[in-house]
C-alpha cells in the first residue's frame, strides 16, 4: 500500500512539473487598469535638492568657508602629521646595533634569465653603500631635545664635516623645526622607520659603524652633558652622491 502511495504521489508531482514547463511561454501580462488613488511623488529629486543646497551655500558664502578649512586642515596634516606617540623619553642610555642583512628568498634572474643572484643567499646594503648620514629621531614638541640635536649639530659637524645630519621628527611642526634648525627636516610617518630600527625612546642617534648600524637612545637627564660618540671616519665615501639618496625618510 505504501509502494502505491509512493508511486501515485510521484506521478503528481511528475504532472505538475510538465504542466509548468510547457505552459510557461503561454503565461503573460496585461494591464488590468487603474484601482484605487494614484497619487505624484511627493519627495523632491535629490539632485535638485543637492543643486538647490549648494547654490544657497555659495550665496552666503558658506562653501568658500567650507574649502578654507578643508585647506587649513590638509595644510596641518601635511605640517605636523600625527605623532609617533608609542615612543617616549628614557632616563636610561641604551646603545644596540641594526644588522640589515637579508636572506633572498627566491632566485633573482638579469634581463636575460641568467641568475644573479641566488636564492638562500645572504646580502647586506651596507657591503656595497657606506652612510655618511647621521640620523636623529627626536621630539619637535620637547625644547629639551631641540637644544640636545642643535648641540649634535654643531659638534659632529665640527668633528666630521663629511657627515650629514638629518633631522627625523616623530612629533612636531615640520616647518617651525626646519626654520630652528635651518635645514630640511623630515616625519617618521606612522613610525615606519623607528619599527624598522626598533626603537622604543627618543631623542635617539642612528649610525654606521661598519656592516650595522649603531643606534643610541639618550637618557633625557644627560643631554646637556652628552657627547657624540666617535665615528668611524675610515669607511666614509667622501664626494660619494649615490650615498645621498641611501636612506629614505617616509
Amino acid at each position: 500500500m505504501k509502494i502505491v502511495k509512493s508511486t501515485i504521489t510521484r506521478l503528481i508531482f511528475f504532472t505538475v512539473f510538465i504542466c509548468c514547463f510547457f505552459c510557461a511561454p503561454i503565461i503573460h501580462a496585461e494591464t488590468v487598469g487603474v484601482y484605487g488613488s494614484v497619487y505624484p511623488i511627493g519627495e523632491e529629486d535629490l539632485l535638485t535638492f543637492i543643486q538647490k543646497r549648494l547654490l544657497q551655500l555659495e550665496k552666503n558664502g558658506s562653501v568658500d568657508q567650507l574649502q578654507s578649512q578643508f585647506t587649513a586642515q590638509v595644510e596641518r596634516h601635511i605640517l605636523c602629521p600625527p605623532p609617533v606617540d608609542w615612543l617616549t623619553t628614557t632616563q636610561i642610555t641604551r646603545v644596540f646595533n641594526y644588522d640589515p642583512t637579508l636572506v633572498v628568498t627566491r632566485d633573482i634572474p638579469d634581463s636575460s634569465g641568467q641568475v644573479i643572484i641566488a636564492k638562500g643567499t645572504t646580502v647586506n646594503p651596507l657591503d656595497a653603500i657606506t652612510l655618511h648620514e647621521i640620523l636623529l629621531f627626536l621630539d619637535a614638541d620637547d625644547p629639551r631635545q631641540l637644544k640636545w640635536a642643535q648641540n649634535v649639530f654643531n659638534q659632529i659637524t665640527s668633528a666630521y664635516p663629511d657627515y650629514l645630519i638629518k633631522y627625523i621628527l616623530v612629533r612636531g611642526d615640520i616647518q617651525k623645526s626646519s626654520q630652528t634648525f635651518s635645514h630640511n627636516v623630515y616625519f617618521d610617518q606612522e613610525g615606519l622607520l623607528s619599527k624598522k630600527f626598533g626603537l622604543q625612546h627618543i631623542p635617539a642617534m642612528v649610525w654606521q659603524t661598519g656592516r650595522v648600524l649603531t643606534i643610541e637612545e639618550i637618557s633625557i637627564n644627560n643631554l646637556k652633558g652628552w657627547k657624540p660618540p666617535a665615528v668611524n671616519t675610515s669607511s666614509v665615501r667622501r664626494g660619494n652622491p649615490a650615498v645621498n639618496g641611501s636612506t629614505h625618510v617616509t
